[in-house]
């Protein structure tokens, strides 16, 4: 949270809390009167069907006390309508800073994710060099074998069924389980990173450095690292 929504949100919340105190205020002076009406009522109410005669004095305590919750209900409810009629007005004034910050968090947030997006490129420049490597050295394997064969097949029959892998042992299957460990980052997968959600075993590697290429073998390892 930055300083200007801090300082928003302090003020907001204190109009809130007093709104709040004087509402509780008039509500324990509602249930007050409500109890000394019910006092006064049964009193004239005793006279009238069994003829007891009303305390007067009594009757005047409890008419006073009832004009005076009566006057501070109207207060509180006054005071309440001032606050919320203000409300507004009061934190319209602390608005443009609010703004300004809003748009300098958010602009420093954009220059953040430029940084980690060109981190990115480089990384998939990285990962297509690293991909051409893999292909030159497939290509010295395909020459290799090619080789092998031309020259073996002068001394024994047989070579191309005995060799017929050859240079496909360097995997180059992208975006399929290759050793055990995924080659190639899918559409699905960046889109999933972007949203906030990696592998577990992409989890596991951040924690420790680990390359873990099953599933379920990462997600029984940061289990036990949570429970250490």
């Amino acid at each position: 949270m930055y300083r200007e929504m801090t300082t928003f949100k302090k003020r907001a919340e204190a109009i809130e809390k007093q709104i709040a105190e004087l509402q509780e205020k008039k509500r324990e002076a509602q249930e007050e009167l409500a109890k000394l009406t019910q006092e006064h009522d049964g009193m004239i109410i005793l006279e009238a069907t069994e003829g007891v005669a009303c305390d007067e004095k009594q009757l005047g305590k409890l008419k006073k006390s009832m004009k005076e919750l009566e006057d501070k209900i109207a207060d509180y409810q006054h005071r309440i309508s001032v606050i919320e009629g203000k409300r507004k007005e009061v934190l319209a004034a602390l608005f443009d800073d609010l703004e300004k910050g809003y748009v300098r968090e958010l602009e420093s947030l954009q220059r953040e994710a430029s940084a980690q997006f060109n981190d990115a490129i480089k990384l998939g420049f990285e990962y297509l060099l690293a991909l051409q490597r893999v292909g030159k050295l497939k290509e010295r394997a395909s020459k290799l074998h090619a080789e092998f064969l031309n020259e073996g097949r002068k001394a024994v029959d047989g070579l191309d069924d005995k060799y017929r892998l050859g240079h496909s042992w360097i995997n180059t299957t992208l975006f399929q389980y290759a050793d055990n460990f995924a080659v190639g980052v899918s559409e699905r997968a960046q889109r999933q990173a972007l949203n906030g959600y990696v592998s577990p075993q992409v989890m596991l590697y951040e924690l420790t450095g680990e390359i873990e290429g099953y599933h379920n073998r990462a997600l029984d390892k940061l289990r036990k690292l949570k429970s250490e």
